[in-house]
């Protein structure tokens, strides 16, 4: 099997399903997985999965035609039905019960819900790899597994993406593009975990955070002060230490002069 097909074999496996992977059609063609769910001996669930990922192309399904084009190819095929339809042979579940699932990657964001609803329409449902690849990582453990794929998604999450410092190098290097290492810092900062670790950095990096931030302008800076750090409590000592610093001067309020001076 390919290693996006073992991925997607083992995600059905860690939610409980019994998989048939060696399905072939005429011709020696490879198919997909059969993931069958049983309930005291009774199936509860079958669905057959395609898989078709690409690294670096898109799917290019923005139109009706190529929607309805895959899925005669990978679902409307008389061949592949009936290859199906003979591992089925001697199961309670007839072929017609059988959910279908197309597993694809590298979906594009401005298309995907139109994607997922056309595939709908066909009574596909619509799986994207990346979510998937996200779920086995985090469910695999320590223990060990003979699986060749399996293992080397265990050696990534337990020895590469738990060491910070290398997580970071590595997506600070060309793996990532400006704006996708922007939209992933964000994503980072806005949790509640990254939020507490603020805590823990030095005043020089917060200021060159703050300093490269739309905070730099002084109005916005005030704005949020004001609004999200500081209280009654805070404020005047705030201001007070504010003005201690080197280079800050009072402004002296001018005394009032009695206008019978000028006259």
């Amino acid at each position: 099997m390919s290693a996006e097909k073992e991925i997607v074999n083992f995600w059905y496996n860690l939610q409980g399903y019994f998989t048939i992977t060696n399905l072939k059609s005429k011709g020696n063609r490879d198919l997909g997985i059969i993931a069958l769910k049983f309930d005291k001996e009774k199936v509860s669930d079958a669905v057959y999965a395609d898989v078709s990922c690409s690294i670096s192309n898109a799917l290019e399904a923005n139109n009706d035609i190529s929607v309805n084009a895959l899925a005669r190819e990978k679902f409307g095929n008389v061949v592949v039905m009936q290859a199906i339809d003979s591992q089925l042979k001697g199961m309670p579940i007839p072929l017609e019960q059988l959910r279908k699932a197309m597993v694809l990657g590298s979906l594009p964001k401005s298309r995907k819900e139109d994607m997922i609803r056309k595939f709908q329409e066909q009574k596909i449902e619509l799986i994207e790899f990346e979510g998937v690849l996200s779920s086995v990582l985090r469910g695999l453990d320590t223990q060990y597994y003979k699986n060749d794929v399996i293992r080397t998604l265990q050696l990534m999450k337990y020895l590469l993406l738990s060491d910070p410092k290398t997580m970071a190098e590595m997506f600070s290097s060309e793996m990532l593009n400006a704006s996708l290492r922007g939209e992933l810092i964000n994503h980072m900062i806005s949790s509640e975990d990254a939020v507490k670790a603020f805590r823990k950095t030095g005043e020089e990096k917060m200021g060159e955070i703050i300093r490269n931030s739309t905070l730099r302008n002084p109005e916005k800076l005030a704005t949020v002060l004001q609004k999200n750090v500081l209280n009654s409590k805070t404020r005047k000592p705030f201001v007070d230490s504010l003005m201690k610093q080197k280079g800050m001067k009072r402004v002296k309020a001018k005394k009032e002069v009695s206008l019978k001076k000028f006259f």
